[in-house]
């Protein structure tokens, strides 16, 4: 399906699940190009107090957060000749989610939509794609599900595992010793993960695909499974964290404080502290009362409950893993924060 067909099937989906009636413009019209960008189409869609115009780009397929930070800033960047709309074949409960949050228009060929602007919010989700709609895999629980994203994540930090016995993975992830052939299974048919060779071992197939799943599963599936608490310092982020280092032996640094150890670029305004030992009470008490922390469901600074049973050279280092560290940073839904990740999958991620 090329770009003109996927746009008339999402505009005849959207149709039907919203009553929205757009209409596609001429393709000349394409070609306006402002600070080199190119749009793939104009709509228009007209509403009793006028009409608005839309500057579409097209995409195949959407997993990941960053990519829908890139396109809202190339369709910002061209705003003058329309509101920004993603096209795409379907877009998942999450990533629509992500859209609203980002404040981003979206359609895609199910006829799931966010559209909104003065005087218009429409949101249709959870539909599934047409039969002949090209697109993801069927969506598998055993990769999304919260044992699955453990034993995942133990094994792209630390790919040796890959080698290790059953019994080794469910003491490194916690899992329960009946799931990690399943998973295993799953990950060979999606051609993710290789089957054992003759020395018993397995090996990666495609690690920047799987290292971008988790990544963009894990703000949604695994980390609501865990416990969090969030707080407010006395003084911003950026001065705060810097003082914070009597607690070393208890917490591990993830998130924007991390990446600014790692790289130095970005100035962090919150912060994310992971628990060395699952939820340490006392610890987080200690913390609390040294740097006269205030309880704020609002606050910038988290806490999280660790989920693993693995050390590896970042945690010795007091940062939790880079994986984790990127996952964190695309859920801040800041292009400050998406740039420093892909900064940070660049030098500090496994690339095999």
């Amino acid at each position: 399906m090329n770009e003109d067909e996927l746009i008339h099937r999402a505009v005849a989906a959207v149709r039907v699940t919203s009553g929205l009636n757009f209409s596609v413009v001429v393709a000349e019209a394409t070609s306006v190009a402002q600070k080199g960008y190119r749009a793939d189409a104009f709509l228009d869609l007209d509403l009793p107090d006028g009409r608005r115009r839309f500057i579409a780009e097209c995409k195949s397929r959407v997993d990941r957060t960053s990519m829908l930070v890139q396109v809202k800033s190339r369709l910002d960047a061209a705003r003058s000749t329309g509101l920004p709309l993603l096209v795409t074949h379907r877009m998942s409960t999450n990533m629509l989610d992500q859209c609203r949050q980002l404040g981003l228009n979206v359609i895609d060929a199910a006829g799931n939509c966010y559209l909104e602007d003065t005087g218009l919010f429409v949101l249709v989700k959870g539909n599934k794609p047409p039969d002949d709609a090209p697109g993801l895999p069927a969506d598998y629980r055993g990769g999304t599900s919260y044992g699955s994203l453990r034993l995942i994540f133990a094994l792209i930090c630390k790919p040796e595992l890959l080698g290790a016995s059953y019994r080794e993975l469910v003491s490194v992830s916690g899992i329960s010793l009946g799931s990690v052939g399943w998973i295993f299974n799953d990950l060979e048919s999606r051609g993710l993960v290789s089957q054992r060779d003759g020395n018993k071992r397995r090996h990666f197939l495609d690690l920047p695909r799987l290292q971008e799943e988790w990544a963009a599963n894990y703000t949604h599936k695994l980390k609501p499974r865990l416990k969090t608490q969030r707080f407010s310092a006395p003084e911003p982020v950026a001065n705060w964290w810097q003082r914070a280092t009597s607690f070393r032996g208890d917490f591990l640094w993830g998130g924007e404080v991390a990446a600014a150890i790692l790289d130095g670029h970005l100035k962090p305004i919150t912060a994310t502290l992971y628990t060395k030992r699952q939820w340490d009470k006392t610890a987080i008490a200690r913390l609390v009362q040294e740097y006269k922390l205030r309880a704020d469901h609002e606050g910038t600074i988290e806490i999280v409950e660790s989920f693993w049973n693995f050390e590896d050279a970042q945690t010795t280092r007091g940062l939790a893993p880079s994986l984790l560290i990127y996952a964190d940073l695309l859920a801040l839904l800041d292009p400050r924060a998406v740039e420093a990740a892909a900064e940070l999958r660049e030098r500090h991620l496994h690339h095999a």
